[in-house]
Formats: C-alpha cells, sequence, structure tokens
C-alpha cells in the first residue's frame, strides 16, 4: 500500500508485516484469505533512524548496518 505518516520521507510504500499468528494462513491460503489478511493487518509501531550506504547492498551482512550514523 502507498507509505503513510512518517514513512513517506523514506520510501512510497509500507511493506506488509504480518503477525506469527496469521503467517500460517498466508502462506498456506488462496488469494481471497491473503488478500483478507493484509487489509485486516495493522501497521506496527515503527521507528527509525539513519544508517550507513552499506546497508543497501545485499552482499553486506550483519547487525553493524543497522547501527544509528550521523546526528
Amino acid at each position: 500500500m502507498d507509505a503513510v505518516g512518517g514513512l513517506l520521507d523514506i520510501h512510497d510504500r509500507t511493506p506488509l508485516m504480518l503477525s506469527p499468528e496469521v503467517l500460517r494462513d498466508w502462506m498456506e491460503g488462496d488469494a481471497d484469505l491473503a488478500t483478507a489478511i493484509a487489509h485486516a493487518s495493522p501497521l506496527p509501531d515503527l521507528a527509525w533512524h539513519p544508517v550507513g550506504k552499506a546497508v543497501g547492498n545485499a552482499r553486506n551482512q550483519g547487525p553493524q548496518l543497522i547501527e544509528r550514523v550521523g546526528q
């Protein structure tokens, strides 16, 4: 779906974030069930901070990628 709130500053779309309770139905259900789950899933509280450019390269791995940089 389109980005909302502060997420607009980062990206134009909001990723679908599913709770563990609906994952099996999402993966094993039909398209109608997946659509219903997507529409019913609330957006969790999100927080973000600046990270280094290395996070944009899929070859880079590790927890250091999410450490705050700057500010």
